[in-house]
């Protein structure tokens, strides 16, 4: 049966011939506007490559400044370590190796008794932490040896409660903590506090350390 042959009527009817033509019409009429909208196009596009190569290059160059800078440190050679890594923190600080980088600062500020700029770096750090949270617990700590060390020692001890209190119960390390923040609190002339915090580290104790410990509760006690 021979096909039948489309007529003007029929194409007129033809819904997708009809969409192309009216797409035809307006590319034809609005010609600026869609050559306009091509290079933004075109533009979005190789802006994100560009971005994604951007960061990716970026991220390498940190992770090999970094080493470079840890390299250093762990070699003894703190001065230039610290150079290094601040060049890191300065330019790179969005990375993982940017946040770690002020870290390393406060642990080389720490080492050379610049405490008051070594609490500094690692708060720096810990404002990245949710992100790069490798040396968070570290970092805490070393705040508190910090404040410790450059004898601010009330608040010290509360650093150290507060390190003590979000570790668990059936960690060696909470009555450790506990200690340290019990001493703090009796060299800063706090003694009833200092007995408190000695009376919650008790039952972590054994033998000698125990002993140790009901002495000084009964010293302080006095």
């Amino acid at each position: 049966m021979a096909r039948k042959k489309l007529d003007k009527h029929d194409l007129k009817e033809d819904p997708l011939l009809d969409f192309f033509m009216r797409a035809y019409e307006y590319i034809k009429t609005h010609q600026n506007v869609v050559f306009v909208g091509l290079i933004a196009l075109i533009i979005i596009v190789a802006g994100s490559f560009w971005y994604r190569n951007s960061r990716e290059a970026a991220r390498i160059s940190a992770a090999n400044r970094f080493s470079e800078a840890n390299m250093l440190y762990y070699s003894g050679d703190t001065r230039s370590a610290s150079q290094v890594f601040e060049l890191v923190r300065d330019n790179y600080g969005g990375t993982r190796e940017g946040a770690y980088a002020s870290y390393y600062l406060g642990k080389i500020s720490n080492g050379q008794g610049e405490y008051t700029g070594a609490i500094e770096h690692f708060l720096n750090y810990l404002k990245k932490a949710d992100d790069f949270p490798f040396f968070r617990k570290a970092a805490h700590i070393s705040i508190a040896v910090a404040l410790e060390n450059d004898r601010q020692f009330e608040k010290a001890a509360g650093k150290y409660l507060e390190i003590a209190e979000e570790l668990s119960e059936d960690d060696d390390k909470r009555a450790k903590y506990l200690r340290k923040s019990a001493e703090c609190y009796a060299l800063a002339d706090m003694d009833g506090r200092a007995v408190e915090i000695y009376r919650k580290a008790l039952p972590y104790m054994k033998d000698l350390a125990a002993r140790q410990i009901e002495v000084k509760i009964d010293i302080l006690s006095r």
